[in-house]
């Protein structure tokens, strides 16, 4: 991964670079941005209105072995981008291991960088070269057989805020069963050793991916104590995909803008995106559990667990 620092305004455009290094890649913006470099054809997402967006991510991943992170976040006024790639290099963070310097050259005040895995197996490699999804390195995750989870996350970036907007690319697979999470919110999410489940009134958004067989199974989003069906949602297994999460954990709406089309967000909702497709309704789905309003976002994880013989992957 790769990290790249530029200021704009509030009320610009958030941009990404036009290179495609790294499975995942990702941008936390408060409207400050960070980017993983993306190589897609999708529109750039505007943080005008989102007056104090604090986090963009853009995540560029492969079948759970590889991840590009972008993290956009932004004050009112300027913003400060943070992009990260991987860069080149190599190596594996073994089973039951806890580490926030596997991930070397991340940004000055982009947050901390922490991979763990648990005692069920699974390894997270950055693997260089990687899938389809780029060039350079990239970082694989691979699913523990248990519910003791296998993660990546970011947490306490500099001057966190109520509003984010996180952008990855990612592949997703596996020969068997397993869980696949994402979730955004306070930066719990990534300090601790919990899994996603754990981590639900902890989280603005959280959605899964369920292997059953080598096929997915399901696509839940959480919402009050319950999980919903993603209808439509479009993931699929093998592919390489662009994601979208916008976050308002305010208490008003705020508004983003994507492809010269602006979108409103009720306090305490998200939106998803895959490629250039809206999953979620007008106004944004619910906080996934008692996050408070205001509580700043501070925080987002990658989550493999649950999977028999390690067959997971992100």
């Amino acid at each position: 991964m790769y990290f790249s620092t530029h200021s704009e305004n509030a009320n610009s455009h958030v941009q990404t670079s036009g290179c495609k290094k790294n499975l995942i890649s990702g941008t936390l913006s408060a409207v400050s941005h960070f980017d993983f470099n993306s190589n897609s054809p999708t529109t750039n997402a505007s943080m005008k209105d989102f007056t104090a967006v604090n986090a963009m991510l853009t995540f560029f991943k492969k079948p759970l072995s590889a991840l590009l992170l972008i993290l956009l976040f932004s004050n009112l006024g300027n913003a400060q981008p943070w992009s990260y790639d991987f860069g080149t290099g190599t190596g594996t963070h073994p089973t039951n291991t806890i580490s926030t310097t596997f991930l070397t050259g991340t940004p000055a005040n982009g947050g901390t960088y922490r991979v763990r895995t648990g005692g069920g197996g699974g390894t997270m490699v950055l693997n260089n070269p990687g899938t389809s999804l780029g060039t350079g390195s990239e970082l694989q995750v691979n699913s523990s057989i248990s519910t003791s989870a296998n993660k990546f996350g970011v947490y306490d970036w500099q001057t966190p805020t109520t509003v984010a907007h996180v952008r990855f690319k990612i592949r997703n697979t596996s020969s068997g069963a397993g869980n696949l999470n994402f979730s955004l919110g306070v930066n719990t999410l990534a300090n601790d050793n919990q899994g996603y489940t754990s981590q639900y009134n902890n989280s603005l958004a959280s959605f899964t991916i369920a292997y059953t067989t080598g096929s997915i199974s399901s696509v839940v989003r959480r919402i009050s104590g319950s999980n919903q069906t993603i209808t439509g949602s479009g993931i699929a297994k093998a592919s390489d995909q662009e994601f979208q999460i916008f976050g308002n954990n305010g208490a008003a709406s705020a508004t983003y803008n994507v492809a010269g089309t602006n979108y409103t967000l009720n306090a305490q909702q998200w939106d998803l995106w895959v490629g250039s497709t809206k999953i979620s309704p007008a106004g944004g789905w619910a906080r996934a559990g008692t996050l408070a309003s205001g509580t700043a976002i501070s925080g987002f994880g990658f989550f493999a667990e649950s999977s028999a013989g390690n067959a997971a992957n992100i």
